[in-house]
């Protein structure tokens, strides 16, 4: 068991010498002749738990001694020995001293052993308690500042991501900005030029009845190859950029890209638009629910496997509906985006990030065998007109 410190202090060295012989084993005992040398001792060894003070001692009473240790040291545990009862001293004990308990003398070694050991388990509680509140101040410290280091970070966090969408919405930008002019380049361009070129042949041989047939076969063919040709051009800049979007609007261009949709993978798709009419939304909000809408199409087609497809598109202020379901193979939603991360698939990705960029919100619920629903909402606010 610890030792915990006692100061006893009396002007009669007998009585220190049998207090400490009496105590010794038991407890650190410190011992003073007065209360000057008692403060001394008191100051200079610190952590002294118990303080036996004489009353009657020249100099400095045993109460004045234990008052100005009250002061030093609230927590130390004060008591007073006496030859006298006097009432005064018991009130001056109390109020000045701040005293635990009053012995008289001749002190009996029952009664203080008794009372030395329940302060000694007082005083080792408050001072772990001390401690523990010491510690916890420092914790706090310490939280505090991880708090603060943490506000930083999230505040350093919100800058990144903050630029990170405004480089990602520049790119998305300068992406369409180039589709449309490869589109246009080549719809303009080099589509005009295969048709000319597909006119030539189609009218080479008109000055010149008599060219053999396989001449005129041979011209055939090419023009029909060349026709093929115009058509894939055409497709391909559709699908660069539509322009029947910029002419007609998001319905008109999802509907024809749905009707082409169904055709080429020969299956059913139902699409429906609500509460759009008169809706027109600005043009960056339509290219990018345009291609949120042609990526899940062109995911249906790769992986779904699927006969039916619904696309549906709500207008209920103050959002906008998309959704889209099918009646495929359906997938693993958590392994897939895994897989997505790891293999750099841009599908879900894409889509989430465009959605995102819009200030909008992409759900998708998928089962094997059961299809796929992707709901995404969209604020209208700002965007609409």
């Amino acid at each position: 068991m610890e030792k915990i410190k006692l100061l006893y202090v009396d002007d009669e060295e007998s009585n220190l010498s049998n207090f400490k012989i009496t105590f010794g084993a038991e407890y650190n005992v410190l011992t003073a002749t007065s209360g000057q040398e008692a403060l001394s001792v008191f100051t200079q060894e610190g952590d002294v738990a118990i303080v036996v003070a004489d009353q009657r001692m020249p100099g400095m009473t045993g109460v004045e001694c234990l008052e100005r240790i009250y002061h030093i040291a609230p927590d130390s545990i004060r008591m007073v020995l006496t030859a006298y009862l006097e009432s005064e001293d018991i009130i001056e004990a109390i109020n000045r001293g701040h005293v635990y308990q009053y012995f008289f003398k001749p002190w009996k070694e029952v009664e203080l052993r008794r009372a030395f050991d329940l302060v000694r388990e007082k005083f080792l509680l408050a001072r772990e308690n001390r401690l523990l509140s010491l510690e916890l101040g420092e914790r706090n410290v310490q939280l505090e500042k991880v708090n603060i280091q943490l506000v930083e970070d999230i505040k350093k966090r919100k800058q990144a991501e903050g630029k990170i969408r405004i480089l990602t919405q520049e790119l998305f930008k300068a992406q369409e900005n180039e589709r449309r002019r490869i589109a246009l380049d080549l719809h303009d361009n080099v589509a005009q030029d295969l048709f000319s070129l597909k006119i030539a042949f189609e009218t080479v041989f008109d000055d010149f009845p008599k060219v053999p047939q396989r001449l005129k076969t041979r011209g055939k063919k090419m023009s029909e190859l060349l026709g093929r040709c115009i058509k894939t051009l055409r497709d391909m800049s559709c699908g660069l950029r539509p322009f029947n979007l910029d002419q007609l609007g998001l319905v008109a261009a999802v509907s024809q890209y749905c009707e082409e949709f169904a055709g080429n993978h020969g299956l059913r798709l139902d699409f429906e638009a609500a509460g759009m009419d008169g809706l027109r939304l600005d043009s960056e909000l339509e290219i990018n629910l345009y291609r949120v809408i042609q990526e899940a199409l062109s995911n249906i087609g790769k992986h779904a496997q699927a006969s039916t497809v619904e696309v549906k598109l709500v207008a209920s202020y103050p959002v906008l509906i998309i959704r889209i379901e099918d009646d495929g193979q359906g997938f693993d939603v958590k392994k897939r985006s895994v897989e997505a991360m790891h293999e750099k698939r841009m599908g879900l990705q894409s889509m989430d990030e465009r959605v995102s960029l819009i200030n909008g919100t992409m759900n998708v619920k998928s089962r094997l065998n059961m299809g796929t629903k992707i709901f995404i909402e969209i604020p209208l606010s700002g965007g609409a007109q």
